[in-house]
């Protein structure tokens, strides 16, 4: 089976590969893994394009449009996990005064909601009705109309943490819409044919590096007996001279 020289993985704002990186280093060393931030708005082009082999994105809600693209249809995806919702308000904004908020508390705020937004406001039971018509393009020019003072917005905790601001307050909303982050690839590739779409896909889910599965795997019983053959034959010189992550459901993370 011939074994690709690199693999690039593209990952949304937000998202953290780093720990992810540091395992496949880890495992195949000698294999490259490419990390390429991408936007949000367009988090699927590369994958469909070919410039990368696979994507940490945000997954659409089941009731999305973007379910319903061809983009969407030609994509295998896997849940990896939720995020808990916050609400961002100007530093010093009323709201500020409670630990924690609920939509009811800010449905008398001006809501901001960026273009690329893919929060399940459908299973929060919708948007609060002071929603804006005019959609910020991203969430960092959301957070940029909530710093002048107007309205609040409400984000996946690791954008707001992302672009964390002293001009902002971030607050937990309790009852807000979860956003899903998961990773996807070309539903043409499939992880039985491509042994380092196997090993990505085990290392974002958590799979050990002793599983029977992926190149890292291999390397691993590789390594494993050949610890167990020297420490074997240690132990003989020793007594001679005395006389061895296609749907999962998804974790929680705040």
């Amino acid at each position: 089976m011939t074994v690709a020289a690199s693999f690039s993985l593209g990952y949304v704002p937000g998202a953290t590969p780093a720990k992810w990186a540091r395992r496949w280093s880890e495992r195949l060393p000698s294999i490259p893994l490419e990390l390429v931030p991408v936007q949000t708005a367009h988090q699927f082009d590369g994958v469909i394009g070919g410039a990368l082999d696979a994507a940490l994105i945000r997954i659409p809600p089941t009731a999305s449009s973007l379910r319903r693209t061809a983009a969407w249809q030609s994509l295998s995806v896997v849940p990896l996990y939720e995020e808990a919702p916050v609400a961002v308000v100007a530093r010093g904004h009323y709201l500020t005064a409670a630990e924690t908020l609920a939509l009811e508390d800010v449905s008398a705020e001006p809501l901001w909601l960026p273009l690329d937004d893919l929060l399940d406001w459908a299973a929060a039971g919708g948007t609060p009705g002071s929603l804006q018509e005019h959609h910020p393009e991203t969430a960092r020019a959301a957070l940029d109309l909530v710093a002048t003072g107007t309205g609040v917005t409400v984000l996946p905790h690791s954008l707001a943490r992302l672009y964390s601001d002293p001009d902002l307050a971030v607050r937990p909303l309790h009852d807000g819409p979860v956003a899903r982050v998961g990773i996807a690839w070309l539903a043409t590739r499939t992880t039985d044919s491509d042994p380092l779409l196997e090993e990505i896909v085990g290392i974002v889910k958590g799979r050990r590096a002793t599983s029977s599965r992926g190149l890292g795997a291999a390397d691993s019983g590789e390594h494993a007996t050949e610890a167990r053959s020297r420490g074997r034959k240690h132990t003989n010189a020793t007594a001679r001279h005395r006389d061895g992550a296609r749907w999962r459901k998804p974790r929680r993370r705040h």
